[in-house]
């Protein structure tokens, strides 16, 4: 049952069996087909992951929140309480929503456009990362002779003026034990790839096509480093779908009774949505229209990165609507038995296109069983997977640099 925790669980304890870094928890928090697309979570994500902690000793998680439809206190507060609680295992997967369904849950009429929402995530997440160095690390003393918890010289208020928020004030918690609970973006427009350069530390991507990917890793990582970012951050995780099997026709055949139970009536409109568009201009057997293909990088609802993928891959490969239903792949997909699967993520991880994956398995929990049974010892024999957690913390899973205080004085 979707709602009952102990499924999720089992997940988070699957995952940490294999040894994962980290377990993402998206969030898609509307019913926009009650009838065709029931959600497969509407709890909670940050509550969800106060519960797979306790459950867990060292995976990490990612929790998906709107910086739209929220304010920097609450998250930063949030985040920094799930960090102390889980020993430093915590990441905040910032999005700036691009649902107009979920826009009206807020009483918002009009969502905001596409460059309003990143110029307000650039600055919430500018005020959150404030939030969390308002404490230096050595400022609690804990002096019981004294009665003295905190050097008050180490407790800092913010005093934040700007286009979206003025703020002041202090968390009413300690720094958290990685100093920052580690940033996670999703952005793959223009202004996406811009907030996900000067802020995150991990971003996860959907690309595919090889050459794509490694575009998109060069462009990020060197816009980070114009914004003077430490070498090698961002670390680019990507998308990957994995039909595994004990052979690779076992895959095939999982693939293809899995395909039997999905429900395609609403392909077209998902599609016609994702391009910005109606159904009703989209002919099943003629290329997609330039007005579709131009009306992407001005895209106002639904995630331009996406779109975007969509167009180009239609593009390369001379596809039709109908074929590119049929490729209906959001992520990278392969299908095959443990060295399938690990030669590809081998392959992309060795031509500088992944730093790692996010598996979106077929079915849970069991696809998540397959890849741990059968991949890991395959990836492990390769020299790419570890045999064992060396740290605690989701920084050190990474290999993460823990940020000082912005307040810290220097002597």
């Amino acid at each position: 049952m979707w709602s009952d925790v102990e499924h999720y669980l089992q997940v988070a304890r699957i995952a940490e069996r294999g040894l994962f870094d980290v377990l993402l928890l998206a969030d898609v928090p509307e019913v926009a087909r009650p009838d065709k697309r029931p959600l497969l979570s509407g709890l909670e994500p940050t509550l969800l992951m106060a519960a797979m902690a306790q459950a867990t000793e060292r995976l990490g998680f990612i929790g998906t929140v709107s910086t739209t439809f929220n304010e920097p206190y609450n998250l930063a507060r949030r985040f920094a309480s799930l960090d102390h609680m889980s020993g430093g295992r915590m990441s905040i997967n910032a999005v700036t929503t691009y649902s107009p369904v979920f826009a009206a849950h807020f009483g918002t009429r009009d969502l905001p456009a596409h460059e309003v929402r990143y110029a307000r995530a650039a600055e919430f997440l500018d005020v959150m990362n404030k939030f969390w160095d308002s404490w230096e690390d050595d400022a609690v003393v804990a002096d019981p002779e004294t009665g003295v918890f905190a050097d008050a010289t180490k407790v800092h208020q913010i005093e934040h003026e700007g286009e979206w928020f003025a703020v002041k004030g202090t968390l009413p918690l300690p720094r958290s034990p990685q100093g920052r609970p580690v940033i996670t973006q999703a952005g793959a427009s223009e202004q996406g790839r811009d907030l996900a350069a000067r802020y995150a530390e991990i971003v996860y991507a959907a690309h595919v096509t090889l050459e794509d990917a490694q575009e998109y890793a060069r462009d990020v990582k060197e816009r980070a480093r114009r914004y003077g970012r430490p070498e090698g951050l961002p670390k680019v995780m990507m998308g990957l779908s994995p039909v595994v099997g004990v052979s690779a026709e076992a895959a095939r055949e999982r693939k293809a009774r899995m395909d039997t139970l999905a429900d395609r009536s609403g392909d077209l409109a998902e599609l016609a949505k994702r391009l910005g568009t109606h159904p009703s201009s989209l002919d099943l057997d003629a290329p997609l229209p330039d007005h579709v293909i131009k009306g992407v990088r001005t895209l106002e609802t639904g995630s331009q990165g996406m779109a975007q993928s969509l167009v180009d891959r239609a593009l390369r490969e001379n596809l039709t609507v109908r074929e590119l239903l049929a490729r209906n792949e959001k992520f990278l997909t392969v299908v095959g038995d443990a060295q399938n699967v690990a030669d590809l993520m081998e392959e992309w991880f060795t031509a500088g296109a992944a730093d790692g994956f996010v598996l979106n398995v077929d079915l849970l929990p069991s696809g998540l069983d397959n890849f741990v049974d059968l991949v890991v010892p395959e990836l492990r024999r390769r020299g790419l997977f570890r045999e064992a957690y060396e740290g605690t913390t989701l920084r050190e899973h990474f290999g993460l640099p823990r940020p000082e205080s912005q307040y810290r004085r220097v002597p």
